[in-house]
């Protein structure tokens, strides 16, 4: 009984875990996602001004 509590107790932690990983992962990649577009944008308006 003491295991199966252990067990579910340690994979609830390693999910919780896994889980808040992705989403800072895929917070990054939105972060360069959008430091590229940014750096884009800046080159073609540099382009598009008279």
């Amino acid at each position: 009984r003491k295991l199966l509590t252990w067990e579910s107790v340690h994979k609830e932690n390693f999910l919780l875990a896994r889980a808040r990983d992705k989403r800072e992962s895929d917070s990054e990649r939105l972060k360069r996602t959008s430091q590229k577009s940014s750096s884009v944008a800046a080159s073609w308006g540099g382009w598009l001004r008279p």
